[in-house]
């Protein structure tokens, strides 16, 4: 079954979940021959109550990840990973959480998302990469000072981290490389190519010693130039790793492990939507799959942290009532104004959905001083529905000509 078929079959099996809340059972379901497996790890954990819960975390988010390797098709992890990679998973990031001591401030909800999940890519294979990054990260990290009063450490475990990985598997940039992880035993012998891919695997090492972090990414993604500056020839951060300190506060760090020192990451003055990548299911994406009719996909263990680096506002914008009525369904979108590759005509790209109600498009967390437009679904196309308009730095809007 491809991916897509499978996750159609776990939105009509999910119809009821949404009543019963029973979500590790629907996962259980669709993991199919592969149940037994899970079953295993539940009964191990059984008398464990925090381990089983960090267990059916995993289970329970299963269905958004997936894997291609040996398959014709992608399919889900629930149907292929085996129940002595998930105990072993638990077992190790569990120790991690109580005894390390750049971990033992996290809450157990912190813990799920900043140290338990077994990839960081979906492009990884269900590979032991924790092992291989550890046995040559540990002695190097127990060393470090760990006293954010005292110490940046933030920021100081993070180039301890950088400069060990430079030394073990080289640092290249070109534009012919890989660009997401795939096999940990590949690192040495495919170096890596691209800040993203930098990124990835300092998240990687960081969580392999029990350090706590997570990716963060530009709505644009990869796509250079971007609103994030005026200068169309100016690279910026698209995705980087963001450690939780002992005093609770989040550290965005440089997104690669260059030989330039690390002095944290640089807000640009502007930029439309920043999203943080998540194991878990985020609900509201969930429910967009689940019932739009837009041909609009979107990634669906992602949540929304704009207001962690820009100024923000929550958009209200009024839609004709014509055009409101011939929308296919609730859903809207708002695209972002981009350099192009020619500087007379800009492109514009799609960086998050929100809900009509009443004639009206409802979207949140919108970065200022950029150029947007709201487009819906008519028929099986996206099309624009309303001017496009500047929201400036003080959170007012101007309709564009």
């Amino acid at each position: 079954m491809s991916f897509k078929l499978y996750l159609i079959a776990f939105s009509l099996l999910c119809a009821p979940y949404c009543l019963c809340q029973n979500k590790l059972q629907m996962a259980l379901e669709l993991a199919g021959s592969n149940r037994y497996q899970m079953e295993r790890v539940l009964r191990h954990f059984q008398n464990e109550p925090q381990k089983l819960s960090a267990a059916e975390f995993l289970i329970c988010n299963m269905p958004a990840h997936h894997n291609t390797y040996g398959y014709e098709n992608a399919q889900s992890d629930a149907q292929t990973i085996t129940a002595s990679f998930i105990i072993d998973v638990v077992d190790k990031t569990f120790w991690q959480w109580k005894n390390c001591q750049w971990a033992q401030h996290l809450t157990f909800d912190e813990y799920l998302e900043w140290i338990l999940p077994y990839k960081v890519a979906e492009t990884q294979q269900l590979d032991l990469w924790r092992d291989t990054l550890s046995a040559f990260l540990s002695n190097l990290i127990n060393r470090t000072p760990h006293d954010d009063d005292e110490y940046n450490t933030a920021t100081k475990v993070t180039e301890v981290v950088r400069t060990a990985l430079r030394e073990k598997y080289g640092y290249l940039i070109d534009d012919n490389g890989r660009s997401s992880l795939t096999s940990i035993k590949d690192l040495q012998k495919l170096k890596p190519s691209t800040t993203g891919y930098y990124s990835q695997l300092l998240v990687m090492a960081c969580r392999s010693v029990g350090v706590p972090s997570v990716l963060d990414e530009s709505a644009l993604g990869g796509r250079i130039p971007t609103t994030m500056t005026i200068d169309k020839e100016y690279k910026t951060a698209t995705l980087w790793p963001v450690i939780l300190s002992s005093k609770g506060i989040e550290e965005p760090i440089a997104n690669d492990i260059s030989n330039e020192e690390s002095y944290g990451f640089f807000p640009y003055d502007k930029c439309p939507k920043v999203y943080r990548n998540t194991f878990a299911i985020n609900p509201e994406r969930w429910e967009y799959t689940k019932n739009t009719k837009s041909p609009f996909s979107i990634n669906l263990c992602k949540i929304d942290v704009t207001d962690k680096y820009f100024l923000s506002s929550d958009l209200i914008i009024k839609i004709d009532e014509k055009l409101a009525q011939q929308l296919t369904d609730q859903y809207v979108f708002i695209a972002a104004e981009v350099y192009g590759n020619d500087v007379k005509h800009n492109d514009w790209i799609i960086v998050d959905f929100g809900v009509m109600k009443n004639n009206n498009a409802f979207f949140n967390k919108m970065g200022r001083d950029i150029n947007y437009m709201v487009l819906g679904c008519i028929g099986k196309k996206l099309i624009p529905i309303c001017e496009p308009f500047s929201l400036h730095k003080n959170g007012k809007i101007e309709l564009l000509k």
